[in-house]
């Protein structure tokens, strides 16, 4: 990868989902993620609305799908303000 990078500058748009996929080292545990993207909103973002309206719709439902997401992966993000 370092030598992609050395030569491109970048990482060629080709390949660059995959480096970067690499680099993260990514667990791609679609099993685990179905779970966790299936469950209901979090407690802690029942009242997000409230909080921060946008006027938007759909952006603000998958904010909150992936707040509620991250909050019943780790509840320290349910604690987040």
């Amino acid at each position: 990868l370092r030598t992609l990078l050395d030569s491109y500058g970048e990482y060629p748009a080709k390949y660059r989902l995959l480096c970067w996929r690499f680099l993260l080292q990514l667990p791609e545990n679609h099993d685990a993620f179905a779970l966790l993207a299936n469950r209901d909103i979090h407690p802690a973002f029942g009242g997000l609305k409230d909080r921060y309206p946008l006027k938007n719709q759909r952006t603000f439902k998958k904010l909150q799908a992936v707040l509620s997401s991250l909050a019943h992966w780790s509840p320290v993000f349910g604690e987040a303000e």
